[in-house]
């Protein structure tokens, strides 16, 4: 009775045991190699305190953002977002299309009329008249329509700025997020890079 079916099922046990115990311990070795791996990766050396290790470490990090950042302005990045334009294309965009956009819907001969450029010619010819208009009149007239122009110019220089800032901080390698100071660092002297 119950004595024949705790020895049944304890044999069974033991068959399946021995059954699973070296796929367990295999599968279990190689998640530990990989684990032993990934912390040499990361810097092993550098949480035990190895001045050398934490160089090359904090060199590895450096390395690997910069080259993220590189791949994400040129298009050669694997980790490019396929549901919006990003990255470098972004930046494109926003030129070629938003400020070009921008620029075209200006019209700059409301802001200067025919009558006042000949007005200007006229006043900077003097009682002699000339042939070619000086360029003090000229540079004025230029900078009213320059002028028109700074808005255009600087929306676009402040969607290129946030764009920059936006790649600058999806570049970050992962391992960064055990260096919270190197972390907020990097991103400070981004933004103030960007912001000059």
């Amino acid at each position: 009775g119950v004595s024949k079916l705790a020895e049944s099922l304890n044999s069974i046990l033991v068959q399946h045991i021995k059954a699973v115990l070296p796929g367990m311990r295999g599968s279990l070795q190689q998640a530990l190699s990989e684990r032993i791996m990934k912390m040499q990766s990361l810097g092993e050396g550098a949480m035990k305190g190895a001045r050398h290790a934490q160089g090359g470490l904090i060199l590895r990090l450096l390395k690997d953002y910069a080259d993220a950042l590189g791949g994400d302005l040129d298009g050669s990045s694997e980790a490019l977002e396929d549901t919006e334009v990003a990255g470098g294309a972004r930046i494109r965009h926003v030129f070629q299309d938003v400020f070009v956009k921008g620029l075209s819907g200006l019209d700059l001969s409301q802001e200067v009329s025919d009558e006042e450029i000949r007005t200007a010619i006229v006043n900077c010819s003097g009682v002699k008249g000339t042939l070619l208009m000086p360029e003090l009149p000229f540079e004025v007239l230029v900078r009213r329509l320059i002028t028109t122009l700074e808005d255009p110019c600087l929306q676009c220089a402040a969607f290129v700025r946030d764009e920059l800032v936006r790649i600058s901080s999806r570049c970050m390698p992962e391992e960064i997020e055990r260096f919270p100071k190197l972390k907020r660092a990097i991103a400070s002297e981004v933004e103030e890079l960007v912001a000059e």
